[in-house]
C-alpha cells in the first residue's frame, strides 16, 4: 500500500514538474520581443529599424509612444532630448531583423528578448558589457568603438560576422560561432585567441593586443591573418594552407615556418627576433616585408613574382635580386651590403639601399626609377657620378636622389644627375617614413 502510495506521489509530482515548464515556455512565447536601451545623449538620438508588422517606442521621456508600420528595407527614426539626462528607450516588435543604433552614446544595450535579430550594428557607444547569446538568428555584428570589457555571443550559432575591435575586451570566447567567417578583434587587450574550431573563418584580425597565445590551427579555410603588434613567441600557421595574407610583424617571433602556405602573397614579418626566413615554397609572394631582424641571408630566387621588398634594418652581407624581375620597390638600407646588383630589374622604381657599404651603384637598366636613397654609404665622388651618369629622365616623375653621408657627397658634381631632370638631395632624410 505504501508503495503503491509512493508512486502516485511521483506521478504528480512529475506531472506538476511538466505542467511548471510547459507554462513557463508558454510564458516565454508569448512574451512581447521588447529591446531596451539606455542613452545620456542630449539633441537628436537616431535609430535605423528594418522589419515586418508593427512595432512601438517608448523614447522613456514621459512623449507618447509611437507606433510604426515597419518596412522590409532599413528605415530611420528619431527622437530630440533636451538634456543628457539617461532614458530608456524601449522597443517592442515581433519581427525585427536589423537594428542600427550607432554614435548616440548607449550606456546600456539589451536585445535578448528579440530572437529574430539578424543585424545588430551599436558602434561608436559607451557600451561596457553586451551580452547577445539569446539571439540565435544573429548573423552580423558590429560592436566596435566602445569600451566593452564583456561580450558573450555563446549563443550565436549562425553568426557568421563579428566585429569587436577598440574595446577593452581581454577575452573573447567564440568556439560557439562555427559559422563564423569575419572576425575583426583588433586594438583590445586581448591575452589570447582560439579560432580553433572556427572552420569556416577566412579573415581574422587581431592586431594591436596583448596576445601571446594564438589558435589558428583548426581554421583552415584562413586567408587573411593580420596578428601584428602582439607580444606572440610562436605561430603556427602549417594548417593554414589557404592563407594568402599574413601579418605577424612587431611580435616576439624567434621562428616562423610557411613552407605550407604555398598561396601566400603577401606576409609582413618585420619587427621580430628572426634568425632565418625559407621562403623557397611560397613562390606566389609578390610582397614581403621582413625588417629589423636578424636575418644573415635571404634568399628570394624562388620568389619570382615578388613586387615589394622591404628587408632593412637586417644583418645581410649579400642580396640577390637577380631573378625578381617583377620587382619594382625595393628597400634593403641598414645592412652590411657591399655590392648590388638591380640590372635585371627593370620595372624598379624605388630603391633604397643607404646605410650600406656600397662603393658604386649601376642603374643604367632602371628606366622607371623616381626615387633613389644611397645616403651613408661608401660612394666617392667618381663612385656617385657615375651613379648619376646611368640615371635615366622620366618628365612624368618627380626625380629624387639622397647621397648624403657619402665621402664623395660634397665632391661630387650633381649637375649630371640635374640635366637629366633629378634633384640631388645631399642632407639627410629619413625615407623610411615614406616606404
Amino acid at each position: 500500500m505504501t508503495i503503491k502510495k509512493d508512486m502516485q506521489m511521483k506521478r504528480i509530482i512529475f506531472y506538476i514538474i511538466v505542467l511548471i515548464l510547459t507554462l513557463a515556455y508558454t510564458a516565454a512565447a508569448n512574451e512581447p520581443r521588447q529591446m531596451t536601451m539606455t542613452t545620456n545623449k542630449s539633441g537628436e538620438v537616431l535609430i535605423r529599424i528594418e522589419g515586418t508588422g508593427e512595432m512601438t517606442i517608448d523614447w522613456g521621456d514621459g512623449s507618447a509612444k509611437e507606433t510604426i508600420t515597419l518596412s522590409d528595407s532599413l528605415a530611420a527614426y528619431g527622437h530630440n532630448y533636451s538634456n543628457t539626462i539617461a532614458r530608456t528607450i524601449t522597443i517592442t516588435g515581433e519581427n525585427i531583423t536589423q537594428l542600427y543604433c550607432s554614435s548616440i552614446q548607449l550606456t546600456e544595450l539589451d536585445v535578448n528578448k528579440n530572437t529574430k535579430l539578424m543585424n545588430l550594428i551599436c558602434f561608436g557607444n559607451e557600451l561596457t558589457s553586451l551580452d547577445v547569446s539569446k539571439c540565435t538568428a544573429l548573423t552580423s555584428l558590429n560592436c566596435e568603438l566602445n569600451v566593452l570589457t564583456s561580450l558573450n555571443v555563446s549563443g550565436c550559432t549562425a553568426l557568421t560576422l563579428l566585429r569587436c575591435s577598440i574595446n577593452q575586451l581581454t577575452s573573447l570566447d567564440v568556439s560557439n560561432n562555427t559559422a563564423l567567417t569575419k572576425l575583426y578583434a583588433s586594438n583590445s587587450r586581448l591575452t589570447s585567441l582560439d579560432v580553433n574550431k572556427n572552420t569556416e573563418l577566412s579573415v581574422l584580425y587581431c592586431y594591436r593586443n596583448q596576445l601571446t597565445s594564438l589558435n589558428v590551427s583548426g581554421a583552415k579555410a584562413l586567408t587573411e591573418l593580420m596578428c601584428e603588434v602582439n607580444q606572440l613567441t610562436k605561430l603556427d600557421v602549417s594548417n593554414n594552407t589557404a592563407l594568402t595574407d599574413l601579418w605577424c610583424f612587431s611580435n616576439l617571433l624567434t621562428k616562423l615556418d610557411v613552407s605550407n602556405n604555398i598561396m601566400l602573397t603577401d606576409l609582413d614579418c618585420g619587427d621580430n627576433p628572426l634568425y632565418e626566413l625559407d621562403l623557397s615554397k611560397n613562390t606566389a609572394l609578390t610582397g614581403l616585408g621582413c625588417q629589423n631582424n636578424q636575418l644573415t641571408n635571404l634568399d628570394v630566387s624562388e620568389n619570382t613574382a615578388l613586387i615589394a621588398l622591404s628587408c632593412p634594418m637586417n644583418q645581410l652581407t649579400s642580396l640577390n635580386v637577380s631573378k625578381n624581375i617583377a620587382l619594382k620597390s625595393l628597400t634593403c638600407g641598414e645592412n652590411q651590403l657591399t655590392s648590388l646588383d638591380v640590372s635585371n630589374n627593370t620595372a624598379l622604381y624605388w630603391l633604397i639601399c643607404s646605410d650600406n657599404q656600397l662603393t658604386s651603384l649601376d642603374v643604367s637598366n632602371n628606366t622607371a626609377l623616381i626615387r633613389i636613397g644611397c645616403t651613408n654609404n661608401q660612394f666617392s665622388a667618381a663612385a656617385l657620378d657615375a651613379l648619376f651618369g646611368t640615371l635615366h629622365s622620366n618628365s612624368m616623375k618627380e626625380l629624387l636622389i639622397y647621397i648624403s653621408d657619402n665621402p664623395g657627397t660634397d665632391s661630387c658634381n650633381p649637375s649630371i644627375a640635374e640635366e637629366k631632370g633629378w634633384s640631388v638631395v645631399r642632407k639627410d632624410f629619413n625615407w623610411y617614413l615614406f616606404e
